[in-house]
């Protein structure tokens, strides 16, 4: 399952017609952030040196609204779930601590402890949310889901003394990911795995050994022609990293290899909403390599964006993502005044398109709310076969309630945001 093609192109990928850079806020009371989850179209989680969580407006407010208790530590994003609240964990001692939150101060809710916890990335059609959680007794991690009461309840235990990389909700239903073994006679080995829901593994592809170096995380994700991509920190023709593709069947691709200084060592990486790849290197070590942001196209040609400029801009390690609006925004968890950045990058990139993907329940009269899923959900409107239904709201990217109007008819559900309009597949059914 394993065959390796290594594509070496001088050309690259046309620059972004309009590129501009900006510091949303300087980190100086809240350093090292690290990640950002967007829950509404104008604010941002991101989690600062493990100890808070903070509300980050695109303007550069920033808002402390969680810190756990003396001794604990919080690393893990906040994830919308379908009734609006975000849900993380903060941990001590092998015991986890489940809350959620909203966007004030002393909007925390608790749950019961437990040796269970999950670092969720998405929420799911059943409502649930889905993430990975790691056992304190054996070293085991674990695919796991989550409920809006904080109960977690794992899918599938990998061995001990291997880590989850980047796992995903795919289009097929499944769970993907990379799993990296850190100890033993395997150690530095790596491979993508399919998960069912039943728990049902699949390993589809070995990657090659030493693809993680000493456990760096990697991105994986899946595009829109139905493949999988992922970085690595290591190997490539310089030994810095590199994009690979792996299909649903298993054929492995390296698809660029990246550069020394500050074009090594790729961090997130994703697919944005123009078809193209973008992400932030780390850098090598040096005083000017303080990584860039770049861009990919899946043929492998590399344009850089930015090159991040530390006591500006702010130094990598840095994470990435789209927002909703088309801006790239990011974390640099060093640098700027001392504390890190929260930045931003307008590339001229389209607004994310809405995707609606199923909905449920799947019929009732008028006056029925219905919960809708998928992507790229901010700031809907909602009509059922064609008619208005009032008061529709999104619960961050991935749902959107809506009432069945008065007049509506059976049909498909449509949802349109400020990204275009998607139609869900199936009809929704009027008593």
């Amino acid at each position: 399952m394993l065959a390796s093609t290594l594509w070496t192109l001088a050309a690259t990928a046309a620059t972004p017609a309009r590129t501009t850079f900006r510091v949303v806020a300087d980190m100086t009371q809240y350093p090292q952030p690290a990640g950002l989850w967007q829950f509404d179209p104008a604010h941002f989680y991101t989690v600062a040196n493990g100890q808070t969580v903070l509300s980050v407006s695109t303007s550069g407010a920033v808002t402390a609204v969680f810190t756990p208790p003396s001794g604990h530590r919080i690393y893990i994003l906040p994830v919308t779930a379908p009734n609006g609240r975000s849900y993380t964990v903060y941990s001590s001692q092998g015991t986890n601590y489940p809350i959620s939150l909203a966007d004030t101060s002393g909007s925390v809710r608790t749950y019961a402890p437990s040796g269970l916890g999950a670092a969720f990335v998405q929420g799911l059609p059943d409502g649930k949310l889905f993430g990975e959680g790691n056992s304190p007794s054996t070293d085991a991690p674990y695919l796991a889901t989550g409920t809006e009461d904080g109960a977690v309840t794992p899918i599938y235990q990998f061995p001990a003394h291997q880590a989850i990389l980047s796992p995903i909700y795919a289009r097929d239903g499944n769970y993907y990911g990379v799993a990296w073994t850190g100890q033993g006679p395997q150690a530095g080995s790596s491979y993508v795995f399919r998960v069912t829901p039943t728990g049902a593994f699949t390993k589809i592809a070995d990657l090659p050994n030493g693809a993680f170096g000493t456990g760096y995380g990697g991105s994986f994700f899946q595009a829109d022609d139905g493949k999988f991509y992922g970085t690595t920190a290591a190997l490539g023709a310089n030994g810095t990293g590199t994009l690979y593709q792996v299909t649903p069947a298993g054929q492995y691709t390296v698809i660029y290899s990246f550069g020394a200084g500050a074009t090594a060592r790729p961090g997130t990486t994703f697919q944005a909403s123009d078809g193209n790849f973008y992400g932030v290197t780390g850098g090598s070590t040096g005083p000017t390599s303080f990584g860039e942001i770049f861009q990919l196209t899946k043929r492998g040609q590399y344009t850089k964006l930015r090159l991040m400029k530390g006591s500006k801009d702010g130094a990598c390690p840095c994470w990435l993502m789209q927002a909703s609006d088309g801006v790239l925004y990011g974390t640099a968890s060093v640098g700027g005044r001392g504390g890190g950045t929260i930045f931003a990058l307008d590339a001229g990139l389209p607004k994310r398109a809405p995707q609606a993907l199923s909905f449920a329940p799947q019929s009732g009269a008028p006056g029925t709310k219905v919960r809708i899923w998928g992507y790229n959900l901010f700031q809907a409107s909602v009509q059922f076969n064609r008619v208005s239904a009032s008061g529709a709201v999104s619960a961050g990217p991935n749902y959107v309630w809506a009432t069945v109007p008065r007049g509506a008819t059976s049909g498909p559900i449509a949802i349109t945001t400020p990204g275009g309009t998607s139609n869900t597949a199936a009809s929704f059914t009027v008593k």
